[in-house]
Order: C-alpha cells, then structure tokens, then sequence
C-alpha cells in the first residue's frame, strides 16, 4: 500500500511537473521521503526480529555414539521412568 502511494507521487512530480506549483512539489517531495523512511524503518524491524528468533534458537547436541553398553541401557531406563 505505501510502496503504491509512493510510485503515485513519484508519477505526479515527474509526469505533471509543470501544471503543480513549487511549494505543493516540495510537499510531495517530502512525502515520498517520509514513506521512504517508514519503509526503511518497518524493513529494519522485519530484519531484527528474524535475527533475534535465530540467534534464540538452541540447537540439541547430538547423542554420544561412543557409549557402552550399560550406559546406553541406564540412559534408556532414565527415558522411560521420566515419560
């Protein structure tokens, strides 16, 4: 929706230069700054909470294949008294 309203303004100030007066250009102008900024500013947000939710992330450590027997056998037992 912004990103349409600002290719709206953007079309006024280019295609219609001429028929708009000086101080209403220089309020379309800062119009399509200020949307440009809000966008900016959404994408940034957007970006940091991707990051945050990976750096949050807490991977599981992989099983110990070099367990004997007996351990495999307590650990198994430990798993089923918990359940």
């Amino acid at each position: 929706m912004y990103e349409k309203r600002k290719q709206e303004l953007i079309y006024l100030l280019k295609d219609r230069k001429e028929e708009i007066d000086l101080s209403r250009q220089h309020q379309i102008y800062g119009a399509v700054k200020e949307i440009e900024l809000f966008l900016e500013t959404i994408r940034y947000f957007i970006e940091s909470a991707e990051k945050e939710e990976f750096e949050n992330v807490i991977l599981p450590k992989p099983e110990n294949r070099n367990k004997g027997f007996l351990s495999k056998m307590r650990d198994q037992v430990r798993n089923r008294l918990v359940d």
